[in-house]
Parts: C-alpha cells; structure tokens; sequence
C-alpha cells in the first residue's frame, strides 16, 4: 500500500490544456474516483499517475518519492483497462502469469500467487480458457486478476465496466467494493458513471474541463455540491435547478422562480455570506425532495399544484416531470401513487436540504 501526491500538475496538447495544475492527495488505502464528463481529463492524469503519458509540468510523489523520471514497470503500480487487454493466444493461467515470469519470478511462488488471486476472483475453473471463451465479466475478472497477482502498492482503474451491460456492472462494482474491503490497497478509480462513483468511492474528485470541481465524500458532493456543474452532475436523477431571484418580505428571505408569483421561504438556509436582496440565484432541490405533501415533514416545506407532463414507473417509484413556470421539475413520488399525465396535483417540496447558487459565479451561496 501506498500513499499518492500530485501537485500543480499541468498537461498540455499543443495550444490545448487538458489538465490545468491538478493537486490531489491520496492517503494510503483510500479508494479515489475520478469522475466527470467525456474529455476532461481524467483518463490522462491516469495514464500521467501509471507513466504511460509525461506530464508538461508538476510532480507525482508515491509515498513522498518524486516518480516523474521513473519508467513504468518501476512505479509500482498495477492498471486495469477498459479494453481488458488479455493475451488472446494465451490461456486464463498465463494471462495472469506472464508479468510474474518475465520478472523472472520463482515457479513455485508463481503458483502460490495464482492460486490465491484466482480464489479470490473465483476464476479457478477458467484457467485452461482462453479469452475469447469467457464472458465480459469473465473476462474483467481476468484482467484484475493479472493487476492483482502482482501485489502493487497502488490500483489504477480506466473506466473498467463500462464495456459490461447494467446487471453486470451491478455485479462488478460490487466485487470490487469487496475486493478494496479485503486488500486495503490504494485504488484511484476513473469513471463517467457517477452511480459508479457514489457506490464505490471513499472520496471523489469531479473534474471539468481539465480542474478539480470538488474533492469530498460521495455524501457530501452529493448535499452539498460547490458549483452548478457538480450540481448537475451528481445524482440521478439531476438535481433540479430553478433560475429565479432572492426576495425579502415580511422579515422573511424568499426564493421567487423566474417571474412566477410564489414566494419559497429560504431563511432556514446556511448561507455561506448574507444575500443581497434581489440578488439573481439559482435554487437547487433534489428530486426525491418533489414528492407528496404528505411524505414531507418538518417546518421546511413548501406546497403547491402542478401539472404531471410524464410519469416513468421503477417498481420501487416513480419519476415525474412536472411543469413549472418555464422550467422542468423532477419528482420522485412513492410507486403506488395515482397520477395521470396531463392531470394537476398537490405537491409538497422538502426545503431541509436545498442547494442555492450564485447564478453569475455559479458558485453555492
């Protein structure tokens, strides 16, 4: 196990700046995800932590060691890739093995390893299979498998289920969650999936456009995110996000949307520093906080009736988009509620834990 720094790490392509001085620090045994949209870089600061990409400038440190100058194969690291990247010539047993005998390890520590990694991952009855036998979870078994049989002081995962289908995924991110649980290593996770990364992370880091949007725990982000974007972007559904203004009236501090009529009382709100009154604001709220009246507890709470535009059954429960002024609003409603598309109904809003942001700064208030 290790520990892992980056400060002030910078890579450019060309004119283009892909990640733009990330600092992070990995305590030993954390699982890290690494989450955000398409194209913000979390898969090259992967690939710069494994060194199969150079950084432009900063420094990577494993256990306070500078590993910038340091080849690959030296680091210490294991990496498991979304393309699996199995040997298709070579059978499961050697799939595994390989990286052990070309480091000239003894036979009979191979097969101890073997064995253990291959129990562990319950792939025993696959060694004499050759990839193109197995199944894809097989087969990502396979690839941890190899990562694992290695004993590296750090795990790095690029996006490595997402080539499975859903049930699979389900499977996968719990064997891994088991697997963290049991070994304790240092593991820096990339996924576009934030599900993925609420499920599996100690900690996450959300990246847009090449910079840390926010570091914290799953629960945290996911209360109290910092910005619009990571608003936005955890969570599933989204959480809502209702342009409008602050009002203050009868000693009260009010929330009005867009140019509509009612006023949200918003007092209860931790505000970071005092509001302005009229200052321009976007007022965040989490679907499953949209539900019936009666589901809503407390002095933080507000009604009102709204039209039901689209009903989605789970089984569990049911999402509903409801019209509101010019915006959308999500709802999460229990699964045995009676409501029809197109038909107005009561609805009660949970204010304990709404999300209010600076609409010019996007920043949370």
């Amino acid at each position: 196990m290790a520990s892992l720094e980056i400060r002030a790490l910078t890579k450019k392509f060309g004119d283009v700046t892909v990640l733009d001085h990330i600092g992070l620090v990995i305590q030993d045994g954390e699982f890290l995800v690494l989450v955000g949209p398409s194209g913000c870089g979390k898969s090259t600061l992967l690939n710069i932590i494994a060194g199969l990409e150079s950084e432009t400038c900063g420094e990577i440190l494993i256990d306070g060691r500078a590993v910038n100058d340091v080849h690959p194969k030296d680091r210490d690291i294991a990496m498991v890739f979304q393309s699996y990247a199995l040997y298709p010539n070579m059978t499961v047993r050697k799939n595994i093995t390989f990286g052990l005998k070309v480091r000239n390890t003894p036979g009979p520590k191979i097969e101890e390893m073997l064995a253990a990694v291959s129990d562990l991952l319950k792939i025993g009855s696959l060694l004499d299979r050759k990839p193109a036998q197995l199944s894809g979870g097989q087969r990502q078994r396979v690839a941890m498998g190899r990562a694992l049989v290695r004993d590296p002081s750090i795990f790095l995962f690029d996006e490595p289920l997402s080539n499975l289908d859903a049930k699979l995924r389900v499977e996968m991110r719990t064997e891994i969650k088991k697997l963290h649980h049991r070994l304790g290593t240092t593991i820096v996770y990339v996924t576009h999936d934030q599900t993925e990364a609420m499920n599996l992370a100690t900690r996450i880091a959300v990246l847009h456009q090449g910079r840390i949007q926010q570091l914290g725990a799953p629960q945290h982000l996911y209360d109290h995110p910092d910005n619009l974007f990571v608003a936005g972007f955890i969570g599933s559904p989204a959480m809502n996000l209702l342009p409008g203004s602050l009002s203050s009236s009868d000693g009260g501090l009010y929330f009005r949307p867009g140019d509509g009529e009612d006023l949200i009382r918003v007092d209860h709100y931790p505000f970071r520093e005092a509001p302005a009154d009229g200052a321009p604001v976007v007022f965040g709220i989490r679907p499953e906080c949209v539900t019936l009246p009666r589901e809503v507890e407390g002095q933080a709470r507000f009604e009102v009736e709204l039209v039901a535009e689209a009903v989605e059954t789970n089984g569990f429960d049911k999402h509903v988009a409801f019209a509101y002024g010019a915006s959308e609003l999500i709802g999460r409603l229990p699964a045995k509620a009676g409501l029809v598309a197109g038909q107005p109904m009561r609805v009660g809003f949970d204010l304990s834990g709404i999300s209010i942001f600076d609409r010019r700064s996007e920043r949370r208030l």
